[in-house]
């Protein structure tokens, strides 16, 4: 029976942390196949929050651009309707004037 150290765990731990790292930056980048680790879901629950590791799982990338999308749509939605709230009272100005114009007009046409 071997004898487990201090340094073999160190060591261990390094090097699944250093594998965990490699696995995560491999499967961010396009264009290359999709590796699979042993203990993903293990680290990520322990690494995950890390700044080094800047972890985001494809699901969690998928859903992060379901909100973005979704909040850019809420936000045309808003500026679209605000756009036909001016344009509505622009053209009711408009509307009123040309009333204004058409009664000068026609009492114009009467006093001739």
């Amino acid at each position: 029976m071997k004898k487990i150290t201090i340094a073999n765990c160190e060591n261990r731990w390094k090097y699944l942390e250093r594998s965990y790292k490699k696995y995560v930056d491999n499967n961010k980048k396009t264009g290359r196949g999709r590796r699979d680790f042993e203990y993903a879901n293990e680290l990520n629950d322990i690494l995950g929050p890390k700044r080094n590791i800047n972890f985001i799982t494809q699901r969690r990338k998928k859903y992060i651009n379901k909100i973005v999308k979704a909040d850019i749509l809420k936000e045309i939605r808003r500026d679209r309707q605000e756009y036909y709230k001016r344009r509505l009272d622009i053209d009711e100005r408009k509307l009123q004037e040309k009333m204004k114009k058409k009664t000068i007009f026609y009492k114009k046409a009467m006093i001739l």
